[in-house]
């Protein structure tokens, strides 16, 4: 197992770096995009990428049936033949899906904005990002082939290297006077090299697979669909949480208000796809774990559970600390209302990363039936809330909107039913995750005391204060609040990566025999 979660742990660091370079880019490129492209435009291409958001249903949740049956059938392989080739087939067909969708949005979008006049170039849009899916659709099985073997590092410089050549072409075309399209047609462009990349790359990593029709096996369709519609119910419902606030908006507020409220989503969606790629492979961990017992896999959720509300504690104490002076540093005074909306967004972060684990515990139990429903009323309850609240409290309304549902659904019922499945008691779960909250609140009060804030006037004052104050939150509970146990797995996994002088002072052992 250790070195599953040294492969893991390589593998989310390189996601983390290349998330890294996904936010850098992002922090030049958002004022810079809002400057050429003014704040309607802008938000009309936010609002564009939630409709886009919406193709990722298409797949009826055969991404991730296909994810976890080539983890299993890593060793055999007539099996892996089989769905390798039956979920391209599949993926193939359902393209067609992607079609109806495009011709769908196209011809509703003059019913999801208030202003008419950006219909035309709004229907574009959706031309031109709905052939990106239709395209790639079948290709992504090819991606799933490497994250079957955690081979998550190729996959992030295949990322790196596609985000990079995008923002140079956009910044070109943008500074030589085009428009929004043009954004638009180097998505599509950058998105289709990217990903016959990714098909090369798993055609070597796999060399004993072959490819042909005759390896396609319809009792196997079916079995990828039984497990994947529960999985189609789960991402639908992701989906109306997170895509459905841009919609609501655009149609009840206006264009130029997606702008303000894509400032505070966009910090904390980085946060979260933060803790998504340093875990982003617990399918496959807890999937592996089954045969090993019940205790082995419970050891196991609790260690990434507690490196999950580490981080996500990390992130909501800076969000709180300094989002507000960070936003007008970024986009200026004019944006600054955007924090109002950051901090609720900050205890949704807080909540639900936290209890990270649960997710993939489900998809590796093959428990996650009951979920997909719960995620599905998630979706509709935020849909039906934002809707009424946003006509009484703006903005501010549209994110309670999204909390509320959060905090029942996912803290209140998906916990308690990780709890039962793998029978750990109401303290064993949140005593570790408790710790880590008290230990955030009471650094963010020591910061407030001193006042933080009155110290920054650049960016420059802004990441050196926060580097500092990061390096003393980490250092404190990597000594005083994380476990014995994850303090043991940490160091021997980052042994070969950092310096053990460093590890020790940090978290004040030393290197011990341990594994998960």
């Amino acid at each position: 197992m250790t070195n599953t979660f040294n492969r893991l742990l390589s593998g989310g660091i390189l996601r983390t770096v290349n998330l890294f370079v996904t936010i850098t880019i992002s922090f030049f490129m958002m004022p810079f995009l809002v400057e050429q492209l003014g704040d309607k435009t802008y938000g009309l291409w936010v609002l564009i990428g939630s409709l886009m958001g919406y193709y990722m249903v298409v797949d009826f949740g055969l991404l991730s049936a296909t994810q976890r049956y080539l983890a299993r059938h890593l060793e055999d392989t007539a099996r892996l033949n089989s769905v390798i080739n039956t979920a391209f087939y599949l993926l193939s067909k359902l393209s067609l899906f992607a079609v109806v969708l495009t011709g769908f949005f196209w011809f509703f979008a003059k019913y999801l904005v208030a202003d008419a006049s950006v219909v035309p170039k709004m229907q574009a849009l959706i031309l031109i990002l709905g052939s990106k899916t239709i395209l790639t659709l079948p290709l992504m099985v090819f991606n799933g082939m490497l994250s079957a073997k955690l081979r998550f590092d190729i996959a992030s410089y295949i990322e790196i290297s596609k985000n990079v050549l995008r923002t140079v072409l956009i910044v070109l075309y943008l500074l030589n006077g085009y428009n929004v399209v043009a954004l638009a047609a180097i998505t599509l462009i950058s998105e289709l090299l990217a990903f016959v990349v990714i098909t090369i790359c798993a055609v070597r990593l796999y060399p004993e697979a072959k490819y042909g029709v005759s390896y396609v096996d319809k009792t196997l369709s079916k079995e990828l669909f039984k497990f994947g519609k529960y999985s189609f119910l789960g991402e639908t419902s992701n989906l109306l949480k997170s895509r459905v606030d841009d919609i609501v908006i655009a149609k009840l507020i206006g264009l130029a208000s997606v702008t303000h409220y894509a400032i505070a989503y966009s910090l904390f969606n980085y946060a979260g796809q933060f803790i998504n790629n340093l875990l982003g492979g617990l399918v496959t961990v807890f999937t592996t774990s089954i045969n090993d017992g019940c205790e082995i896999l419970k050891k196991r959720f609790m260690v990434f559970t507690e490196i999950c509300a580490f981080v996500a504690t990390f992130f909501t104490v800076f969000m709180v600390l300094v989002g507000q002076v960070f936003i007008k540093l970024w986009m200026g005074e004019d944006y600054a209302d955007s924090y109002n909306i950051l901090v609720i967004f900050s205890l949704i972060l807080l909540l639900t990363a936290s209890t990270r684990a649960c997710l993939p515990l489900f998809y590796a139990l093959a428990k996650h039936k009951k979920i997909a429903y719960w995620n599905l009323y998630e979706g509709l309850s935020n849909l039906m809330l934002s809707v009424v609240l946003v006509s009484k409290i703006g903005l501010i309304g549209v994110a309670i909107g999204t909390l509320i549902p959060a905090l029942f659904f996912r803290v209140a019922l998906q916990v308690n039913y990780a709890r039962y499945l793998i029978q750990l008691t109401l303290r064993d779960f949140w005593g570790p995750i408790l710790k880590h909250w008290l230990a955030g609140g009471l650094f963010y009060i020591a910061c407030l005391s001193i006042e933080l804030e009155s110290y920054i006037e650049n960016f420059f004052d802004l990441f050196a204060l926060c580097g500092v104050a990061a390096i003393i939150y980490v250092i404190l509970v990597s000594r005083y609040i994380l476990t014995e146990t994850v303090k043991v797995i940490l160091i021997n996994n980052l042994s070969h990566k950092i310096p053990s002088k460093i590890l020790n002072f940090i978290f004040g052992i030393r290197k011990r025999s341990g594994s998960i």
